[in-house]
């Protein structure tokens, strides 16, 4: 998480294991911006993925071997 952090990997929209960002953060969010656009009678498009145990099934040591070429 240091690299991510010292290379601005990460925008800010980004919740999972993060600190001072948790799925909570993460909803309220949403909620936030699907009440404004209901409020402004604006069009929202949502798309749900879920990624349970997505980290489990990458090859670790690809994974650490691409983001050590990363700057």
């Amino acid at each position: 998480m240091k690299h991510f952090d010292q290379h601005h990997i990460l925008c800010d929209e980004q919740h999972g294991f993060r600190k001072k960002h948790s799925c909570e953060s993460q909803l309220l969010l949403a909620d936030e911006d699907l009440a404004k656009s209901v409020d402004d009678a604006e069009q929202m498009d949502c798309i749900l993925l879920n990624f349970s145990k997505a980290f489990n099934k990458v090859p670790h040591k690809l994974l650490l071997s691409k983001l050590s070429t990363m700057e």
